[in-house]
């Protein structure tokens, strides 16, 4: 069974007819597909990559069927088992991508599959996104880029690792203060102020003075209150200290 047929079968409820570019390109152009609603699932990367080298014919074929489409699935079948997609078949990525920036009523998607291995489990995967991504609202949110490694749908995104560009951003600098509760942190704090005169850089330090026994000649006093007077001059930079230290 070749996917024509497996389509067919998938979509039992369907009309399907396949047509080649030069028709489908004529049709689309006609307003056909606009007028009926016709939805569009082209293979013509299923087998080999078609627009990275294409002629001058072809582009304008295929520009045809994108702009003049109510919906259009790209499918092509060269993803890698760990899903990264071979360079030329991403060349639909690059087109859609500005296709849709430019008329944002667009509605084009792409899904590469693994490989051809079995006909009947790509047409199925094909109608499922199409399923799908299809039955909602006009104007409801897709993915826009799909691909199937091992019979599983992924979405090819990056996304921003938090924790570990943070890791990375502090490698041989010194640590930066951040926001935190008081009330969550046991271990002895220190308030200090890395440019004297500008409040904007107070922040709290470990105090390890406190860790260290007392001398013979101290005693440990437990504040409850002071006045500004001295920790402000302190702030502004008027009065020689280095820490302001709270117990």
């Amino acid at each position: 069974m070749d996917l024509i047929d497996a389509l067919k079968e998938a979509f039992r409820n369907v009309r399907i007819e396949a047509v080649d570019l030069a028709t489908a390109s004529s049709q689309a152009t006609a307003g056909d597909y606009l007028r009926s609603g016709v939805e569009v699932i082209s293979l013509l990367e299923i087998e080999e990559h078609v627009l990275a080298c294409c002629s001058e014919t072809t582009f304008k074929a295929i520009r045809d069927v994108i702009l003049h489409s109510t919906r259009l699935l790209w499918v092509t079948c060269h993803a890698g088992t760990d899903g990264v997609r071979h360079p030329e078949s991403c060349a639909i990525s690059g087109l859609f991508r500005v296709a849709r920036s430019e008329n944002d009523r667009l509605r084009l998607q792409e899904l590469h599959l693994q490989s051809r291995r079995n006909e009947s489990q790509n047409a199925e995967i094909i109608a499922r996104v199409v399923m799908n991504m299809w039955a909602g609202k006009e104007n409801s949110e897709y993915e826009d880029e799909i691909v199937e490694v091992n019979g599983i749908l992924h979405i090819p995104r990056l996304i921003d690792e938090g924790n570990m560009n943070k890791t990375l951003q502090t490698i041989d600098v010194l640590p930066q203060p951040e926001p935190q509760e008081l009330a969550s942190i046991s271990r002895p704090l220190a308030l200090s102020i890395a440019r004297p005169g500008l409040l904007d850089t107070l922040h709290f330090v470990d105090n390890t003075d406190v860790l260290k026994p007392l001398g013979a000649d101290e005693v440990l006093i437990d504040v409850k209150a002071t006045a500004l007077n001295y920790e402000y001059e302190s702030l502004v930079g008027r009065c020689e200290t280095e820490i302001l230290t709270l117990l």
